[in-house]
Formats: C-alpha cells, structure tokens, sequence
C-alpha cells in the first residue's frame, strides 16, 4: 500500500508530502536533508607554490564512471597556500561527491579531508540520511541532470538547482536494508560484467592469433599443400605491378629501396615481403595525407556536407560511422584530399599505429583529416589482405619499433609508405581473407551476444535502483520511526543551531552595545 493510498485522511499538504510513496516515506529537497553543498576551486597555474603539497584535490577525470568508490587520493595535490588562495574548500569525510560540469553525473564518497576543482557538487549529509543512499539516488538521476545542466562552452547543473531536486526520503533503517540489497545486486552484476569483458579481451587476442597465423602462412597451410603448382609466385605479381608503374610513369620511376627482412618473420614459399608504397596505385594521391593546421579546423565542421574521416573513424580493422562534416565549397579547396569507398584509410597518430579500415560505400563524398592517411590499393592486389596486415601483430610490432613520441605516438607519412606488408599469390589472397573473415564471423556472433548481455546488464543496473527509489527493492519494516520524524529532527536541530549562532553573536557585541548607551 502506497503512502497516497494510506493517507487520504491527511490534511493537502501532508498529502502532497508522501504521494506515491511507501509507508513512512516523504518527498523532500536535497537543501531538506544536506547539512551543505560544497563547490570547488583550481588555484592558479602561475604559481606553482600552490600545488605539490598534501591536500587531495581532484578533478572529475579522477572519479569511476560505473561504480561509486570511495576516494582517499588524487593526482595532484595542493598546499595550504593553494587551498587559501582558490575557492577550493576542505570537504569533509562521508561527503558525496557528483562532477556537476562537462561529465555530469559521476559520484564518489569523501573517503578523508579532500578538495575538487570547481567540477564537483559535494554533499554533506544530515543524520537523517544516508550518504551511500544519495550517492546512489544522485546515480540514477544522471540523465535528468544532463537535462538540467546550462551552459555553451561546458554544460554545469548550478547547485540551486541541485538544492531544489526533490528527494524521496524513507525511514532511515530502510536507508540501510535499501543500500545493503543494492551493493548485494551490484556486486552479482558487476562478476557477471567482469566475466564478459574478460570474453572480449579473449576475443581481441583470438582475432590477433588468427591474422598471426594468417599472415605466417600456417592459416592456409594444408590448402597451399594442396594447391602446390597451381598457384603463382608473389614475385610474380609485383614484378607486374612495377612493369605497369614504369610504364606509367617513364623517366620519372624510381626503384623501391630492398626491404631489410633481418628482423621480419620468415615467409612461406611463393611469398615475398614489400613496402606498403610498392602496393599503392599507379596513380597521384594514392597514399597521402589529409590537411594540416588552419586548412580543416573545428570551427570548420558544419551539420551536414561531404564527410571528413577522421582518427575515430578508424578502429582496429574496423570503419566506425561517427560523422563530422564540412561545406561543399571548403570541400571543393581541399579536394586533393579525398578519399573514396573501398581506400584504406590509415591511422598515423594515436594508440597502435597503424591500425586501419576500409571506407565503405556509404560514406559517399569525404576527405581525409591530418593524422589520417589515404591509401590507394594497385588493382592487383586485395585492399581485404591490405587492410588485415596492416591490423596485424606482425604489423603492430613493427610500428611500435619506429613510432616516435610519447604521449602522442605518431608513424610519419615516410615510415608508413615503408611498413612491410607479407604478400602471398593473388588467388593465395582470397583464401586467406575467406578464412580470416570466417574465424572473425565467429568472434563477432560470440561479441555481439557478449555486448548485449552488457546492455542487459545495465537495463538491469538501472531497473534494480528504480525499484530501491520506489520502495520496491525490499520490505517495509512498520517499526521503523516514519521519515517524517527525521525531517521534523533536522528542523528542530537547525532551529537550535541558529539559536546558539544569535547567542554568541549577542554575547560577543553585548560590550560594544553597552558601551553606546
């Protein structure tokens, strides 16, 4: 029986209070039940005595997406003079913690005295609540303060409006069964949710022990056995190319330096190694870069237009449609650029280089971004084959060597034209990238049950914290003090507070006052 149901006797306003709630339940605001609501500071970054000292400051970076944890650390600190000098303020242990700006809706409990940046929302609970309670709560409102948030550079849900939230409250022993039953679910959730990504880092390394095989010559080695004679050599078949480039391009045609193959795996027979550039088509632009600097700017994007392909388009061997566009005419000035369906498009920057895809058909009119290099399969060969060597680990191993930089790793457009591709015989080709996208059918049927049991998981994560805020996650205990008494507790304890404030307020200037008589 809802608290609506069992309450029709009260007066409008008590009625109002406990709509569609349990017995002993209350609606109420966050100001109601929160001693404070706590804002953060970054101190200046001009002087660096500010910060390396022993004050835990975060940053909402710092705080898990999925689960709430409690925190006892950072990755910068602050001083005492950094803490004096910002409006960051000490935070007090039990105290939840939202991030408020940019990613909205993560939350964390105060595990000792600690600071944030100014993109935190802190909560310090009254005895009538329960912080894991609210931390949960502020959980599952993450959309509705995405919803709330303003704001052009950075969307920010404002503290007023987070004072103003109204707030089921139940008695605060069922505060506790309600939290106790919650981490109970999520702890079965989470094992199941580990349990699954496990299956698909075994799925990534599976897929890399089949290109490995793959392009070793061991995934078609009874084929080849029973082919011998009737497939051609890969010499064969970049001798052709080459007779076509310099036919092509006459005086102008320059030998391809000879591979240095001491440190590359050994190839089966019939197989040779060639530079990525020797497989390019004979025609300008085959493997090129896209625009760099003020050419192609953010600022440049626009809703719609030719597609601008960019690094997160390109995921391991996979096109990933995440759309970004420009106008016809800027497209028109960069047009040298362009890329086209069935190009592979590699990425030079970033994790893994060089990971790569193919551009589908779909993607219609596009140009490639800086960091993304446009690759021109020759006709002879098989942009599939291409494209999987390039994933490969083989492949991977190599870029790891000759990558430069740190944070940002990068393969110039020099060492890509010369990453080593294995080339088997045209018809050798095909069989390889049947036999690869067979064993890779099977991986994705096995990942796609695998993301939706994830998808699940969080429907489920999702339907268990409704039913805690609806009073149906477990039973009502009739014993338990009514919500209603805790509110009416934290009343009477600010009413109080205020007097003590006022006394010592009147004591204090009690002399000064008597002195102006």
């Amino acid at each position: 029986m809802t608290q609506e149901q069992s309450n029709n006797g009260l007066p409008p306003k008590a009625r109002r209070a406990t709509a569609g709630l349990p017995k002993g339940w209350v609606w109420t605001t966050i100001k109601d039940v929160c001693d404070e609501l706590i804002g953060g500071g970054t101190p200046s970054r001009q002087v660096p005595e500010y910060f390396g000292g022993n004050i835990v400051w975060l940053t909402p970076t710092e705080i898990a997406k999925h689960n709430i944890l409690t925190i006892y650390d950072s990755r910068e600190k602050l001083s005492e003079l950094g803490l004096t000098e910002s409006s960051a303020r000490l935070i007090p242990t039990g105290a939840v913690l939202l991030t408020s700006r940019a990613s909205i809706g993560f939350v964390a409990i105060v595990g000792c005295q600690l600071s944030t940046n100014q993109g935190f929302a802190s909560f310090v609970c009254t005895n009538a609540l329960m912080n894991l309670y609210l931390a949960h709560w502020l959980k599952h409102q993450k959309q509705k303060l995405e919803r709330e948030a303003t704001g052009t550079t950075f969307k920010e849900i404002s503290k007023a409006k987070l004072r103003g939230f109204d707030f089921p409250l139940p008695p605060l022993p069922e505060q506790h069964r309600i939290v106790a039953k919650i981490e109970e679910l999520f702890t079965k959730l989470d094992a199941g949710v580990k349990a699954l990504n496990e299956i698909k880092v075994q799925l990534k390394r599976y897929r890399q022990s089949v290109l490995k095989s793959a392009f070793e010559g061991k995934l078609t080695a009874e084929w080849r056995n029973a082919h011998k004679g009737e497939l051609g050599s890969a010499s064969i078949l970049l001798e052709q190319i080459k007779e076509e480039r310099k036919k092509k391009l006459g005086n102008r045609y320059k030998e391809f330096p000879p591979i240095d193959t001491s440190e590359l795996p050994e190839l089966p027979e019939g197989w040779v190694w060639a530079n990525l550039e020797e497989l390019a088509a004979n025609e300008p632009n085959s493997i090129t870069d896209g625009p760099f600097g003020s050419n192609l700017k953010t600022s440049h994007y626009t809703t719609h237009g030719p597609r601008v392909i960019r690094l997160q388009n390109i995921a391991d061997g996979e096109f990933i449609d995440e759309y970004a566009h420009i106008s016809p005419n800027h497209f028109n000035s960069l047009k040298k650029h362009q890329i086209f369906a069935g190009d592979i498009v590699i990425a030079s920057l970033g994790s893994e280089p060089p990971r790569s895809c193919i551009i589908p058909e779909s993607v219609g009119v596009a140009i490639v971004k800086a960091d993304c290099i446009r690759f021109n399969t020759h006709p002879l060969m098989k942009n599939r084959w291409i494209n999987f060597a390039l994933n490969s680990d083989p492949t991977r191993k190599w870029g790891a060597k000759v990558v430069h930089g740190v944070g940002r790793p990068r393969l110039g457009l020099g060492k890509i034209r010369m990453i080593p591709i294995p080339v088997p015989s045209a018809t050798e080709q095909n069989q390889i990238v049947s036999e690869i996208e067979r064993c890779f059918s099977v991986a994705d049927a096995i990942e796609k049950t695998v993301e939706q049991s994830l998808a699940q998981s969080e429907r489920l994560r999702q339907s268990i914290l409704k039913r805690a805020f609806e009073g149906k996650l477990v039973p009502q205990d009739p014993t338990d003090p009514p919500a209603s008494e805790l509110l009416e507790q934290i009343k009477r304890d600010r009413r109080e507070q205020e007097r003590t404030v006022r006394g010592k307020l009147l004591r204090k200037n009690a002399p000064a006052l008597k002195g102006n008589r």
